[in-house]
Parts: structure tokens; sequence; C-alpha cells
């Protein structure tokens, strides 16, 4: 703190005594933290700690602020009277200088500003404790501030969000079989519908129109539960299908052959327009309609409106293989039953597999077109 000494007071008015007579000159203490002056050889009132903490919030204030020599000296004063108020506000009386605060409101007012600063507004509502904590909801959500233009922007918070669920194309392996022939390339058929990425290969079984005891005559297994009927209706839920059947003197079995029959208002409606399709095959002997039996199923295909998709000579060499009976042709696969004791090889397992895998690529084109 440096002590310098004061310049002489008009000797015409003294701010505190309204006196004429001319003072002493006297040391003066400079505060540079305050910015205000008083008389170092007077004696100190002493400060509480609530004046202290006064004092300390209005310093930045003050500053900044420009005061002349009354105004400075008479800030401990001011400090006191707010104090006072607060002590008043809160249930202590101070009523020996409350009365000096309201004949000094005008000096605050200038110093601090209305409503600003350290100094209560005399138009600021007071709310009591008691309502502001019944006011509170602390289980209330927080209310997101609507971000409107020109404003800053509104970080919204992070969310975790689940990875999206692939929707994969649907091929539907629909089938009849009594002997386990057919449904032996059935399930080949789905290993290679599952192998391309965004395909599934799903089996049905169509309804069997033979009963009960006509099958135990001719010794059919009894059917896999765990492959569900289809019923017509479903058709119109496959992105692509595959039908496969025995052969009935050239022609499908009468059981796959009614399923079609109950397609009726689905062609009536065109429901299975455009759908892609291919066919699948059981014969007994090599001259038993490996071809044909797919040739006359063709015009159920286009009497919906379906698109047939054959397998070519896609498979390779594999197609013109000749030191092993095989079935299959470019119009699908197949296999040979024989009497019924034989079961399906190696290489028409093969075919089935890659017919399944050819016909899910194609429909995974179609779809991306």
């Amino acid at each position: 703190m440096l002590v310098i000494p004061s310049k002489p007071i008009n000797p015409t008015w003294h701010p505190f005594t309204g006196q004429t007579a001319r003072p002493p000159t006297l040391p003066v203490a400079v505060d540079p933290s305050v910015g205000g002056r008083w008389n170092s050889m007077s004696p100190k009132p002493s400060r509480s700690s609530s004046q202290r903490d006064s004092e300390a919030m209005c310093s930045a204030r003050l500053k900044h602020s420009s005061l002349s020599p009354f105004e400075a000296r008479r800030m401990p004063d001011l400090i006191r009277i707010s104090d006072s108020r607060r002590k008043s506000a809160s249930g202590c009386s101070a009523p020996e200088e409350m009365g000096e605060a309201d004949n000094t409101e005008k000096a605050k007012l200038r110093l601090m500003g209305k409503g600003g600063g350290c100094f209560p507004s005399k138009n600021r509502n007071t709310v009591s404790s008691s309502v502001k904590a019944s006011a509170i909801d602390r289980n209330a959500p927080i209310q997101e501030e609507e971000n409107t233009e020109g404003s800053a922007e509104v970080v919204q918070p992070a969310s975790s969000t689940a990875a999206p669920i692939e929707n994969k194309l649907k091929i539907f392996i629909v089938f009849y079989s009594m002997y386990g022939h057919v449904e032996s390339l059935a399930k080949k058929m789905k290993e290679g519908v599952d192998s391309i990425e965004g395909a599934q290969g799903i089996l049905y079984r169509v309804e069997e129109t033979l009963p009960q005891e006509v099958l135990e005559k001719m010794r059919a297994p009894p059917k896999d539960p765990a492959i569900p009927l289809i019923s017509a209706a479903e058709l119109t839920e496959a992105d692509g299908i595959l039908f496969g059947f025995p052969t009935r003197y050239g022609c499908m079995a009468a059981q796959m052959k009614a399923f079609f029959d109950s397609t009726g208002q689905l062609w009536r409606e065109q429901k299975l327009a455009g759908k892609p399709a291919g066919f699948f095959v059981s014969t007994g002997s090599q001259g038993g309609g490996q071809e044909t039996t797919i040739w006359t199923a063709i015009t159920q295909l286009t009497h919906h409106g379906m698109l047939f998709v054959p397998i070519g000579y896609t498979f390779g060499s594999g197609m013109f293989a000749i030191d092993e009976i095989r079935g299959g042709s470019p119009y699908g696969a197949g296999v040979y039953a024989g009497d019924g004791s034989r079961q399906a090889s190696e290489g028409e397992l093969a075919l089935a597999q890659h017919q399944g895998k050819y016909m899910a690529s194609i429909v995974k084109k179609l779809a991306h077109a």
C-alpha cells in the first residue's frame, strides 16, 4: 500500500460535517485494488466477515469505474449499508443502519446502477425458499432448446443406436417329395441360396393329397415335421421361387398340380407376375422325363407372368460328365430314383446346390437393378 500526501480540501465545505473550517492535511492511504481513498490517521471501524465479502464482491466493478472523491470516501459506508439490507432480508435487524441506507439510495444507484452489481433491485420479486423448493421438480425431464436460425448450434446427446437389421431376399424352395429324393435336392439348394450374401432360402412343403393308409401301403416314409406347409397366398412374400416335384408320365405330380390349381386368385390379380422361378425334378429312369417334366411345368409360370430361370450350362464341366449316371439338365437339377432305393449322388447334389446359388444371384441382380 502506497502512502502519499493528500491535496488540501476546499475550505468552504466539508462533505461530512458541513463545516467551513479547514481541516489539517493528513496522509491518505490509497487502495489500488478498490480505487477509493480514506484517512489513514482516523480510526478504521472493525469489519465483519460479511463486510469483507461485500468489499470483495464490489472490488471488480469499482476497479473499472471512475469515482469522485466523495463517492470513494463513502464506499465503506455503502458496504455496511448493503450488509445491513441483506441481514434484514434474512431476518436479522439493523435499525440504526437501515435509515442511513434509505438516505443514501441515490448514491448507491449512481455507483452500481439500478438492479445490478452487488445491490438488489427494488423491483425484483423475492421468492421464499419454500416456494422455490416446491416449484422445482427434480425428476422432470430436461427440455431441449429448439435450434433456431442464427442461434448457437444445439449439441444433441450422443445416443447408441443398434445396427439396422438387414432385410434378406427370400428364396422360397417349394416342393413335394414322396420318398425323399426331391427333398434331398431341396435341402442342398437351400445351402446354395444361403451362400449368397443378402439371400435366404426357406423350405416349404405342399400339402399331401393321398390318405395316410395309401401312403403306408406305398411304403412312403413320414414327412419331416420341421418343414412347414405353404399356402398359395404366401407365395407373394417370396422374391424368387424354386419348385421341385417328381414326375408322373412326363408331368408334375398331382400334389404339386393341385397346389398350382389353388393359385387362381393370385392369377386373377397377377400377384406373381415378374417373380423369377425355376424347377428341379426326380424321375425313375433316364428316359422318364428329366427335361419334359420341366417343359410341361413352364405353362404354369407363363400364365402367372413369372420369369423362368434355367441354369443353362453355368455348372461348367459338371454338365458334360458322362462317367456316371447323373440327373439334371440345362432346365434344372434332377435326380434318378430308380425303384426308390437309389439316393442322390454327389454330382446330383452338387448341381442342386449350384442351382440354389445361381438362382439367388439372379434374384439379387433383379432386386438391385
